[in-house]
């Protein structure tokens, strides 16, 4: 007789497909792998993040329910880490207004914020591993062009970690940041 190996796989004793968890997305394919791009974590709580529509969702894979951490975001009003851990966002959508950064550990929840005087105003830039990077610039050098573009000249720019320790300031008298890579 010879020797056979044979593998068994197991076979659904109800054949259906158990849905876990469904969220409503009426745009293209190709937008909605774009908007995930920006945006698709699963925390070590497995809590699945993700960026739709200017809104992030927190989807509890255990539980099944969801909640909504920030809404209005637009393209330059927030960054996320390259490794998706960590995302800094705008507490007002309004760049011009805007004097408040928050920054969020999507594996602790753990949720940090920024303020800045009256006087100034706040955006994120972007991320140096988990460190977020934002700038500050005086709420009266702010403009709008002609074709509605807001510049926003910032005289500082900021690294800090979680713990909101500055790690490195960049400020030059007559030196303005427009925009970061």
């Amino acid at each position: 007789a010879k020797n056979t190996l044979m593998t068994a796989y197991p076979i659904s004793m109800t054949n259906t497909i158990e849905e876990d968890i469904f969220i409503h997305y009426d745009r293209s394919y190709e937008l909605l792998e774009k908007e995930i791009e920006n945006l698709a974590y699963v925390s070590k709580d497995n809590v699945l993040y993700l960026m739709l529509d200017g809104t992030i969702c927190a989807v509890d894979l255990i539980a099944k329910d969801s909640k909504v951490i920030a809404s209005g975001l637009t393209e330059d009003s927030y960054k996320v880490s390259e490794n998706n851990k960590m995302i800094a966002w705008q507490s007002d959508t309004d760049k011009t207004n805007n004097k408040e950064l928050i920054l969020l550990n999507l594996n602790t929840t753990e949720e940090s914020r920024t303020t800045v005087p009256d006087s100034q105003r706040i955006a994120p830039i972007g991320f140096m591993g988990d460190d977020v990077i934002y700038g500050v610039a005086d709420s009266k050098d702010i403009l709008t062009d002609k074709a509605g573009e807001t510049i926003f000249p910032m005289n500082q720019i900021i690294i800090q970690n979680e713990q909101r320790e500055v790690l490195k300031q960049y400020k030059q008298d007559g030196v303005f940041v427009t925009e970061g890579l």
